[in-house]
């Protein structure tokens, strides 16, 4: 809706905040997003600030399909929520036959290397893999009932909503 123009109104995903039912139980968090929502975009807190990171989740603005992955670029930089050894939990991927399998997902690395001579990763495109699927053309994140996604956005750890 926000893309297409409706500045007033607001989403807060709360995938991360269920652990056994469809709705919420951890209140607290999932008001405090709303709340971002509310002073950035109604009240103006922020403007001009990088208001648009304080509040609104990541989004994917463009999938490509290339050589067995598909690559996700997201409006933000992301990370992983906890200590999961910076592993990305709760993609999926699917071949044409729509049978998904849980994807291995990592940040995009095109080569390039830093001043310490490591590899710099693109932390905003995302590379989900299986190996079960080799010509991967559908994907989905944190679609469950009880998800197990941990990624979130790099500023303010505001999680994506659930993709399909």
């Amino acid at each position: 809706m926000r893309r297409a123009g409706d500045r007033h109104v607001g989403f807060v995903s709360t995938s991360d905040l269920r652990k056994s039912w469809y709705h919420p139980q951890i209140k607290i968090p999932a008001g405090e997003r709303a709340a971002r929502w509310a002073l950035v975009t109604r009240y103006g807190l922020l403007k001009g600030r990088g208001a648009e990171e304080y509040w609104l989740p990541p989004s994917v603005d463009k999938v490509e399909t290339t050589g067995g992955s598909i690559r996700l670029t997201l409006s933000t930089e992301v990370k992983t929520r906890d200590d999961s050894d910076g592993k990305m939990l709760g993609f999926a991927v699917a071949g044409e036959d729509r049978r998904f399998y849980p994807a291995e997902a990592n940040w995009f690395a095109d080569g390039t290397k830093n001043d310490r001579n490591r590899i710099e990763y693109k932390k905003n495109v995302l590379v989900l893999t299986n190996r079960f699927v080799p010509a991967p053309v559908h994907y989905r994140y944190a679609w469950a009932r009880n998800p197990m996604g941990n990624v979130v956005n790099k500023p303010r750890g505001c999680p994506p909503r659930p993709t399909k």
